[in-house]
């Protein structure tokens, strides 16, 4: 018994493809756009003063607008990589604003001004920087 197969299974052999390319290189472009997506957002954090999850840094001992820019060195010291996952690493004094810090009493000496999310899950924010670069990396793929 013979049986005959028409169809455009040129279509499947660059679908083939496309989905191969997705699999090997997909995830590593996907981190690497969303790392400079997540970089952008800290960026505009910085600019209003404010969390990952949009909340006001509090404002510094003198009362006036904290934006964490006293000499911009930490700002500027901001490293976000898309290796392995979406890495952020910032120098001193960074972590001491994440947590904030405390008085050898247990009193808050410093109040936190988180820069990376705080919590389990990403804000939507962030959620939505990644998703929006996994969609590109997608979309390109379709082409």
């Amino acid at each position: 018994m013979r049986v005959r197969m028409n169809g455009h299974f040129d279509r499947l052999v660059r679908l083939d493809e496309k989905l191969e390319r997705l699999a090997s290189e997909g995830m590593s472009d996907i981190e690497q756009r969303a790392a400079v997506a997540i970089h952008q957002q800290i960026e505009r954090q910085f600019a209003r003063g404010e969390s990952a999850e949009g909340e006001r840094w509090a404002n510094k001992a003198d009362g006036s607008p904290s934006h964490l820019q006293k000499s911009g060195n930490m700002k500027r010291s901001m490293r976000v990589s898309g290796v392995g996952g979406v890495k952020l690493t910032i120098d001193r004094p960074a972590g001491w604003h994440q947590s904030g810090t405390k008085n050898k009493d247990g009193s808050r000496r410093m109040p936190e001004r988180p820069i990376a999310p705080v919590g389990d899950a990403l804000p939507p924010n962030w959620a939505g920087a990644v998703s929006q670069a996994a969609r590109e990396v997608i979309g390109e793929v379709r082409r």
